[in-house]
């Protein structure tokens, strides 16, 4: 009696742990291995060279794994008489049980460190996906600008103001601005920047962005010290890096100063303001000096704040806009946010790759640890 309730006692546990495991990997498939499917599918941007890096990567670990695997386990059990193997009874040998542990305790060293890798790499994508770049680039509409255009500076001028205000008094749009870049962009626009009265070796290069009057105010970037630009007078404002780089020991002492352009024929620019460092660039990249340009009418790009509650008329709304200042142009807009993670696709295919790995290899380590707790049972069974 004793022996039959331990038995039963036991195939209750062997059972309570398939049905655990079981609902973890139910979680696991919902939740790792649907979106990464989606997530494949949905980027279509895979590039040939991209592809066959990762097939060949993949093979090479399955390959990899799958002789080491067998390697072990066909070393240990030529040190064994086959007709033991055979009949079965190595497993209850102490050789037998030592083999089953190590088996055991690799398959499962090798889960939690493919476990742990994936569950870092995830981190730190969702860190960088979710760190505030130093500007806000959510709920951000972008248009290019007009490649049709008028030749006469002063009608493409009046375009461009007709624009804006139309935008401007649309009351789902929160605010506009243009500038020659924007974040994600991989232009380089950069410029050698030195500090008016230093040496010719004391000079930085910053990264520079041509904006209008409303830029630090759409993308609700902090000023740090002094002023917005207020017209176009050759006055720049720097980041508080580059200020720092240039010799000021704070923003406030920055204000006020000259620097020099020698691209531009060394030609003098008052700072009227310093703002926070951004990011033009995605994480992966470090932090660089920024200088800003007043130029109003000189933007690639239009950037608009717009309120998302109706998001599909907005967007009508400004297409009837473009149409209206800059006839015979194509509409074509993008989100910046979005657009601004495109630099993290490697890491999501990355990502959705170890999740759809990480789910079979759990699941095909799971299955045969159940079925070898069942085989051990039905044998002591028969005893």
């Amino acid at each position: 009696m004793k022996i039959w309730r331990f038995e039963n006692l036991k195939m209750k546990k062997i059972n309570q742990t398939y049905q655990i495991i079981h609902q973890k990997l139910d979680f696991m498939f919902k939740n790792y291995f649907k979106p990464a499917w989606r997530s494949l599918k949905k980027n279509k941007f895979f590039s040939s060279l991209n592809i066959l890096g990762l097939a060949i990567g993949m093979a090479s670990l399955w390959l990899i794994g799958t002789l080491l695997s067998g390697f072990y386990p066909a070393w240990v059990l030529s040190s064994f008489k086959p007709v033991i193997v055979l009949k079965g009874k190595l497993i209850g040998t102490g050789r037998g049980v030592l083999l089953r542990k190590a088996l055991v305790v690799v398959q499962f060293t090798a889960s939690v460190a493919l476990i742990a890798g994936t569950f870092i790499v995830y981190s730190q994508l969702d860190y960088m996906m979710s760190r505030n770049p130093g500007m806000n680039i959510n709920q951000m509409l972008v248009v290019e600008r007009p490649g049709i255009a008028d030749t006469n500076r002063k009608a493409y001028r009046a375009d461009i103001n007709l624009f804006r205000n139309e935008l401007k008094n649309n009351p789902a749009i929160e605010a506009v601005t243009a500038s020659l870049t924007v974040p994600g962009k991989q232009r380089e626009y950069k410029l050698t920047v030195k500090n008016f009265g230093s040496n010719s070796y004391d000079s930085i290069i910053a990264r520079a962005n041509g904006v209008d009057y409303d830029f630090f105010n759409t993308f609700k970037m902090k000023l740090l010290a002094g002023k917005n630009f207020s017209k176009d007078d050759g006055s720049v404002i720097l980041s508080e890096m580059a200020a720092h780089l240039l010799g000021f020991k704070n923003a406030k002492e920055a204000v006020g100063k000259t620097i020099l352009l020698p691209r531009f024929h060394n030609s003098k620019h008052t700072v009227v303001g310093v703002v926070n460092d951004y990011h033009q660039l995605s994480f992966k990249k470090p932090l660089e000096p920024a200088l800003f340009l007043c130029t109003p009418y000189e933007g690639e790009f239009y950037s608009m704040r717009i309120h998302t509650g109706h998001l599909s008329q907005t967007i009508h709304q400004v297409q009837q806009s473009w149409s209206k200042a800059f006839p015979g142009n194509p509409f074509e807009y993008f989100f910046l946010d979005d657009y601004f993670n495109k630099q993290y696709s490697n890491e999501q295919k990355f990502e959705s790759c170890s999740s759809l790995f990480l789910y079979l290899l759990s699941l095909s380590v799971a299955w045969v640890y159940l079925v070898f707790h069942r085989l051990l049972h039905h044998k002591e069974s028969k005893r």
